[in-house]
């Protein structure tokens, strides 16, 4: 199955958080306000724009979501906590996705590659060399940075395996992706990793679900936008 690059890319990496899933707006309107409660009769507290992501979670048959976002692991401005019309999000596994074949997909030694026609994923990790690192320890003997970073994955515990590569192509250009977007990550799934795609908007995401040590579950978005990388978003850790 052929999927056609479009003009605008977002590409994410999620997992599932204590806070929820991740999502994006389906509003015609391209935007989607926050509201401060489960009626359209509250204070709107913000807005979603088509190609946000936020975490998200709803009682069956609740119509209001509660959403979550939260700049400061995101390198943007302005946490946000309501909630929105459930009409109104998406959840990314809904999206259309490259299929999980063979033909698309290969995992091995710690590298995954998954390909169609346009994209090229490319993850790699590999066992944390602790003496290759600068750590850092609070005073009751847990791993708080790494490098000067906070490691996301860890939980304060050594991890085991690090993302050591993050690469690539679309429409055979490469994408540059700084280090920094990539090289605190600890832990990652690799074996449930998918690209999927919004039509309605052209975005596309990259979807890893559980990533963590155990305690450390956290949800990670990179974001891209016409070939270029953009900011990443980060929940749960």
């Amino acid at each position: 199955m052929k999927f056609t690059l479009l003009p605008v890319v977002y590409i994410l990496s999620f997992t599932l958080s204590a806070k929820g899933q991740l999502a994006i707006i389906r509003d015609p309107d391209g935007f989607t306000n926050v509201r401060a409660g489960k009626s359209t009769t509250t204070k709107i507290i913000g807005k979603f724009l088509d190609g946000d992501v936020f975490s998200y979670s709803y009682e069956k048959n609740d119509e209001w979501a509660s959403v979550y976002y939260n700049p400061n692991e995101s390198n943007d401005s302005g946490q946000l906590q309501g909630f929105i019309h459930k009409d109104r999000l998406l959840p990314m596994e809904q999206l259309k996705h490259i299929p999980e074949t063979r033909n698309c997909r290969t995992l091995r030694d710690g590298k995954l590659m998954i390909h169609n026609d346009s994209v090229t994923l490319q993850l790699t990790t590999a066992p944390f060399q602790a003496r290759q690192h600068v750590l850092r320890k609070d005073k009751d003997g847990y791993v708080s940075t790494i490098d000067g970073r906070k490691p996301v994955g860890s939980d304060g515990s050594m991890p085991r395996q690090k993302l050591t590569a993050f690469r690539m192509t679309i429409g055979g250009n490469t994408v540059d992706i700084p280090a920094a977007a990539w090289n605190d990550i600890y832990e990652p799934t690799l074996e449930t990793c998918n690209v999927f795609f919004d039509t309605r908007t052209g975005f596309m995401y990259i979807f890893i679900p559980s990533s963590s040590d155990g305690g450390g579950a956290y949800t990670i978005a990179w974001i891209f936008a016409k070939g270029r990388y953009v900011k990443r978003y980060v929940d749960g850790f």
